[in-house]
């Protein structure tokens, strides 16, 4: 029997250059991936009956006791993305050294689609890199491995030959989704939940596979191809039953755009909705994204409401994923524009709105003024993220780079060991524009969403002050007096971005910034005074008199 290991990590690794221990993170995924792989590949009766699983790895306490026990792997894959690829390398480059006969295969979105000879040399312990959907790809790898014949004609991978890098031809999808067996119901994570009883196991669904969109910035189009294939409803019940069942305490949803298929969606989500009411579990019920469609066309409100009312404390409110407002941007990443209306009508407290700063075409006027537009809007909340450079998507493309003159730079992830490419500066911002931009972002979260400013330009400018022309001007007083309290804290943080991308989370959460106003509040409220008396030529005195922060 041949040996086979199957790693997908969630949680920090274990390990005497690291540091970092597994135990102390209570909360890790089922290995639904790989769990896919293996469910698939069982059906085989030449795999069945000559390879056995090993181990089903979602953690490693003691990295170099595991693999000293390992016993004698011939094959070990792994699904890679961004919260653990750097982790899976690494193991994989310590499993190759004590056991070179061991093949080495990389799944997943983070592993390029492209014989990119650079990232190949780098990894040269890694002998197959698999493109698309895995299932059959790991089936077809299983039996040449078998028969010993020529990697070469199996579609969709990436391999090693004679110290050369090859790609064969592209994998076609599998057409019915439905052939790969539920790794939940056909009992592969069983074990895992029984020997962990004290984690709290998160697991993912999929409803479908699939997205009908190219944003650039995205891989989930340039990976699948755009059709979407639907699992069968009943299936997916089947699953949330085993969820359910075995107390899951968190379900996350895959979809790409959640309620594009109106009123299958929703039953779907319903149901789920309705196991969380019956039974407690799965305590919550997160998704990946929400359709991209006109709202009258999908059921995303729907859906938003039915977790909102049904799922106690899970955090949900309407959101929409706009991305960019400018129109060039939309263009320029083959975005067409959503709407953010009929969302307040959901029974919420908030509206979210999701922002990705900085895409190409990107200003700092025309992004201050996207931003300004939006924030008089009632119960809007505004959510930026970085524009991450995707190994698979068109971003990373490099005739896309050289078009807009796009300078990146990789720096570490907010995941143990890991690690993002986020852009510096393009031909539309320099990389002073891009920080300011952002800085922009960390005046709109401490000074307007928490409202002392916004309490004082309505109160005292909203006539005669556009809300984009007071705000500037704030954020060039702070540039023009770094000593000031506020000032000081602001260019604290602007030399600090684009180092790590914790540098981003304490930009946009005004939580990490809260303690400071409040020990600082009167200097603060002072500042505030200079401002509008340098700018403005007015005088309000005693502000802390009128205002205290909460």
């Amino acid at each position: 029997m041949k040996n086979v290991y199957l790693l997908q990590l969630t949680s920090p690794l274990s390990d005497s250059s690291v540091g970092v221990e597994m135990s102390s993170n209570k909360s890790a995924f089922l290995p639904y991936s790989v769990g896919l792989l293996w469910s698939y590949c069982l059906q085989n009766k030449i795999i069945s009956d000559n390879f056995i699983l090993k181990d089903l790895v979602f953690n490693i306490d003691d990295l170099d006791h595991y693999i000293d026990n390992m016993e004698q792997p011939d094959i070990v894959a792994t699904s890679n993305y961004m919260w653990n690829s750097n982790k899976h390398l690494y193991i994989l480059k310590k499993i190759k050294k004590k056991y070179p006969d061991c093949l080495i295969i990389c799944g997943g979105p983070h592993v390029p689609n492209s014989n990119d000879d650079k990232w190949y040399d780098s990894h040269d312990y890694v002998d197959i890199g698999a493109v698309g959907e895995g299932e059959k790809i790991f089936e077809q790898i299983l039996l040449e491995y078998f028969n010993k014949k020529d990697f070469s004609e199996i579609p969709g991978i990436i391999f090693r030959k004679n110290d050369k890098i090859f790609k064969t031809k592209q994998a076609i999808r599998i057409k019915d989704i439905n052939t790969i067996p539920s790794p939940y119901l056909s009992g592969l994570f069983n074990n895992i939940i029984l020997k962990n009883p004290s984690v709290n196991f998160h697991a993912t669904v999929e409803m479908d596979r699939g997205c009908p969109f190219k944003c650039t910035f995205c891989d989930w189009g340039s990976l699948t191809q755009q059709k979407m294939i639907k699992f069968d409803e009943c299936r997916l019940f089947k699953e949330f039953e085993w969820i359910s069942r075995n107390k899951i305490n968190y379900l996350w949803f895959t979809n790409s755009n959640l309620g594009i298929f109106k009123e299958r969606d929703y039953n779907i989500i319903d149901k789920a909705v309705g196991y969380h009411e019956t039974t407690g579990y799965p305590k919550k019920i997160a998704h990946s994204g929400y359709a991209k469609t006109p709202a009258d066309k999908n059921s995303s409100l729907q859906i938003q409401q039915r977790l909102l009312e049904g799922v106690e404390n899970n955090n949900t409110v309407p959101r929409v994923a706009l991305q960019s407002t400018d129109p060039e941007v939309l263009s320029n990443i083959k975005r067409k524009n959503m709407s953010i209306v009929n969302a307040d009508k959901m029974d919420s407290k908030n509206i979210e709105i999701e922002l990705i700063y900085p895409l190409p075409g990107t200003t700092y006027d025309r992004w201050v003024k996207e931003l300004s537009g939006m924030m008089p809007i009632k119960k809007l909340k505004i959510n930026v993220y970085p524009c991450l450079i995707l190994p698979n998507a068109e971003l990373n493309d490099k005739a896309y780079k050289k078009r807009f003159k796009m300078k990146t730079k990789t720096i570490p992830f907010n995941v143990d060991m890991e690690e993002c490419e986020i852009i510096t500066s393009m031909e539309s911002m320099s990389y002073e524009d891009v920080v300011k931009g952002w800085m922009f972002v960390w005046i709109v979260k401490n000074f307007w969403f928490e409202p002392i400013l916004r309490y004082i330009y309505y109160e005292y400018f909203k006539a005669d002050v556009k809300i984009k022309d007071f705000f500037v001007k704030f954020q060039d007083f702070l540039e023009n007096n770094p000593t000031s309290t506020t000032g000081t804290l602001y260019n604290r943080l602007k030399n600090n971005i684009h180092n790590t991308y914790d540098d981003y989370d304490q930009v946009v959460d005004h939580n990490y910034c809260i303690g400071y106003f409040r020990e600082h509040v009167n200097l603060v409220l002072k500042d505030f005074e200079n401002f509008i008396f340098k700018y403005f030529n007015r005088s309000i005195y005693n502000l802390g008199v009128g205002y205290a922060m909460q």
